[in-house]
């Protein structure tokens, strides 16, 4: 009898080191889970918003100053031309209005000596595009 109680006692023991070995491991995996969680968590990229501002013209209610301004823009004629080794912007009255930050000597010979003998243009759509491409 002595021995059934002792293998009884034996096998509850293990019964019971073996239920603690399980228990030890299952919460382990579980910690650890967890913690690749947080951190994968952690790690996806922040959604960022972006602000975008669109800037539209105003209109004007009036089609006489719109008829108007667009007349003397067809008037306002400009003059390109080198000045101090720089691209100048001049009206036809021989006012500088405006220096580029180009310098001519960079430039492709041809537009070196277009610029020698001035460019005349006619409107300010014209001058702004002139401009645009002697910037970049």
């Amino acid at each position: 009898m002595k021995a059934k109680k002792e293998s009884s006692k034996k096998a509850w023991r293990f019964a019971v080191f073996y239920a603690i070995c399980l228990l030890c491991l299952f919460s382990g995996t579980t910690l650890m889970l967890l913690q690749n969680l947080r951190q994968s968590k952690e790690m996806q990229p922040k959604e960022e918003t972006k602000e975008i501002y669109v800037y539209l013209p105003q209109e004007d209610s009036s089609s006489e100053t719109e008829s108007e301004s667009k007349e003397e823009e067809r008037l306002q004629e400009y003059l390109v031309k080198e000045y101090r080794g720089q691209i100048g912007v001049f009206s036809m009255d021989g006012t500088l209005l405006e220096i580029l930050d180009t310098y001519v000597k960079t430039l492709p010979e041809a537009d070196r000596a277009l610029l020698g003998e001035g460019i005349s243009v006619k409107t300010k759509a014209e001058l702004n595009a002139l401009i645009e491409d002697y910037s970049h």
